[in-house]
């Protein structure tokens, strides 16, 4: 079974499911599980993912959560900012006291750095991207003592991507529309500046 972690998906009906969807257009962070996750349609959106083996179990079975969520909506009003951060730190905190110690991995996904024949608001785009991922890894770091890896650079162009995460495996597979160049490439979040020079 797969689960939809539905960016798009009625708030309500969510967050009657355990996932913590404030309002439309805002963020989704789904429940912490062992299901299998997909979320679609990343074009300026990043999303995190974490997991880790449950230390309740005998057995090495991985838990998870998939964020989705809009840099316009958490970079902006400081509200918003501030209720995602603490939803993000309860979840990350929640995950961390349900795993074995040194099981923990985090990765971002997504994002978008477009290009002046894209968007003509691209600069807001590049912006929003580069506060996405230092805003991502600072509340990862914060929680869990490490950075996480971003798994590709961001898309240059205005399509989107779909987010696949096999949790029984740890494979993340990301669908967009072009690969092949220094944008695909995984990187960690300080070494952000001379990655983006690739871009």
């Amino acid at each position: 079974m797969i689960e939809d972690v539905d960016f798009r998906g009625d708030p309500r009906s969510l967050r009657a499911q355990n996932f913590k969807k404030p309002e439309r257009d805002s963020y989704v962070i789904s429940p912490i599980d062992g299901l299998d996750k997909l979320s679609k349609g990343f074009s300026n959106c990043t999303g995190l993912i974490a997991t880790g083996y449950d230390k309740n179990t005998n057995e090495n079975i991985n838990i998870s959560f998939l964020s989705h969520q809009k840099p316009n909506y958490f970079l902006g009003l400081e509200a918003n900012r501030n209720r995602f951060a603490s939803d993000l730190e309860q979840t990350l905190m929640k995950l961390k006291k349900r795993c074995s110690e040194g099981t923990i991995d985090a990765a971002i996904v997504g994002g978008n750095y477009a290009k002046p024949k894209d968007a003509k608001d691209y600069l807001e785009y590049q912006k929003h991207y580069l506060a996405s991922i230092k805003f991502l890894s600072d509340e990862t770091v914060k929680v869990l003592g490490f950075e996480p890896i971003v798994m590709t650079g961001p898309k240059t162009s205005m399509e989107g991507e779909n987010i696949i995460y096999d949790n029984k495996n740890r494979r993340v597979y990301i669908f967009r529309p072009v690969v092949g160049d220094g944008s695909t490439e995984s990187f960690a979040p300080n070494a952000i500046n001379d990655q983006e020079k690739r871009w």
